[in-house]
């Protein structure tokens, strides 16, 4: 059984709710051995989480884009761009029903996200990015 939108949500509130923009956030975004140039780039991080991704996308030049269904991570994210001294545009929502135009992005980055999407609905949007 797949659990409620609103269920979801809830989780994922209460797992970001203690939270520290200041903590640091080493390393790079994880492309898995890609030598990908991101400056410049338009980049869409789905399941912003900790906002930790976002934030490794944003000081290598990325135009960063995120969403998740969380509103508190959502927030997490911008306070954590806010902590680093950068931008980007975080949405509260549903990657597989979003209200991005076609042909959105460059690059769309996710981790550990694939299995909670509804897979009759995700490849379908993901290929409109």
């Amino acid at each position: 059984m797949i659990d409620s939108e609103e269920t979801v949500k809830k989780f994922w509130d209460e797992k970001y709710a203690d939270f520290n923009a200041a903590d640091e956030v080493e390393g790079d975004l994880d492309l898995v051995g890609q030598d990908i140039n991101l400056k410049g780039k338009k980049v869409l991080i789905i399941a912003v989480g900790t906002g930790k991704e976002v934030v490794r996308a944003a000081r290598v030049g990325a135009c960063v884009s995120g969403i998740d269904i969380s509103s508190k991570a959502v927030e997490n994210a911008r306070r954590m761009l806010d902590a680093n001294l950068l931008s980007g545009t975080m949405v509260v929502g549903d990657a597989a029903e979003t209200f991005f135009e076609e042909k959105s992005f460059d690059l769309i980055w996710g981790s550990s996200v694939l299995h909670h999407l509804d897979h009759e609905i995700f490849p379908k949007e993901l290929i409109e990015y």
